[in-house]
């Protein structure tokens, strides 16, 4: 999940016992459900930020490129299926032919 290193983990780890600590496991408890919360409802823009940081990230350019793999699945196209009003391998080169 987008974000559990930067939101949820600390409050995950936070598990108090029982007994004396009941109001502390209470508000760990709370806190670890509106972060969870916060990272289900902005997941698109978390997954954004990661991958804003991965692009500026000198030390390893091919980080951002396998992000992106990872969250298309591997489901993209190398190539541009469509430009302007051609649509397909055929058309798009047809198109440069002209």
């Amino acid at each position: 999940m987008q974000g559990w290193s930067d939101y949820v983990k600390d409050k995950y780890d936070r598990k108090v016992g029982s007994g004396f600590h009941h109001y502390t496991m209470f508000k760990t408890r709370v806190a670890f459900k509106y972060a969870l919360r916060y990272c289900h409802s902005h997941s698109e823009q978390l997954t954004a930020d990661a991958g804003a940081t991965d692009l500026l990230d000198t030390h390893n350019p091919n980080k951002f490129w396998k992000g992106i793999l990872r969250e298309t699945n591997g489901r993209s196209a190398k190539y541009a299926t469509e430009v302007n009003d051609a649509s397909g391998d055929t058309d798009v080169c047809m198109m440069y032919e002209k």
